[in-house]
Formats: structure tokens, sequence, C-alpha cells
């Protein structure tokens, strides 16, 4: 009975050196996992960051490129959404361009406004100056046009 007690005490002892080493083994796993989760995250950061300027310095070329051109000379209207749908297929990144030109004010009250858009998934035309008055301040959607007007700046906006 008594060597029964005793390899009963061994067994015991082997069992909680072994659940200790089994907690302690778990924690360190998991802190290992929680690491290399940390770097993963952080390397997948910097990839989309990367990817994210290249991007933003695409279109930033894509602008500057298209607005020299539209200023180098006097496009009819139908030029100038020729323009666009050439710009659009050629960037794959673009789903679509906007030209948007400052109002023409005829006779002190007539207001002209010319914005086409052209949507390279739909192959669609839009006129937005059809829909409402982009260059209005007051209009928190016309923010893409009286934002750059009143920055003299480029904005990006990404359509949903």
């Amino acid at each position: 009975m008594f060597k029964k007690a005793i390899f009963y005490k061994s067994l015991l002892i082997i069992f909680i050196v072994l659940s200790l080493f089994s907690i302690f083994n778990f924690f360190s796993y998991q802190e290992k996992r929680n690491l290399e989760g940390l770097d993963f995250g952080r390397q997948k950061r910097d990839e989309v960051q990367t990817q994210m300027d290249s991007a933003i310095t695409s279109v930033e070329q894509l602008t500057y490129s298209l607005a020299k051109k539209i200023s180098e000379k006097n496009y009819s209207n139908h030029e100038v959404e020729e323009l666009i749908k050439e710009y659009a297929h050629n960037y794959s990144f673009c789903s679509g361009i906007t030209i948007a030109f400052e109002p023409i004010i005829i006779n002190d009250s007539i207001k002209v406004l010319y914005a086409p858009f052209y949507n390279k998934n739909t192959k669609e035309l839009i006129y937005i100056n059809e829909s409402y008055d982009y260059s209005d301040n007051s209009l928190e959607k016309a923010e893409w046009f009286t934002e750059v007007e009143k920055k003299q700046t480029v904005l990006y906006f990404v359509s949903e």
C-alpha cells in the first residue's frame, strides 16, 4: 500500500509538472503567434502604403498631364469627351474621369457649366452639370470642384 501511495504521488507530481509545462508552452506559443501576427500586419501595411503612394503618384501624373493637354488648345466639347475616354482607357487604375470647367457667366445672369464624366466600366458619358451646380460652394457634393478651386490643388475622391 505504501508503494501504491508513492506511485500515485509520483504520478501526481509528473502530471502537475506536465500540466505546468503545457500551460507555459501554450502562453509562450500564444505570445509568439501574437508577435508574428503583428509583424505580418506591419509588413502588409507597408506594402499597401507603397501601393497607395504609387497609385497616388500615377493619379497626380494623369491629372497634370490631362490638365496640361486641355490648356494647350481650345478643344470642342466632343474633343474633350473623346480625350477623357482615351485617358480613362489608358490607365488601368482609373474607373472614370471627370473634367469640370469653371462656369462661364453670360450677360451677368446665365451661368454655363460643363463637366463631362466618363465611366469606363459602363462606357457611359454623364454630364454632372445636368444634375447640379458643381460650382455652388453651399453644396457638400460639389466640394470636389469648389475645394480644388479654393485651394488651387488637386483633391482625390474615391467613388463608392
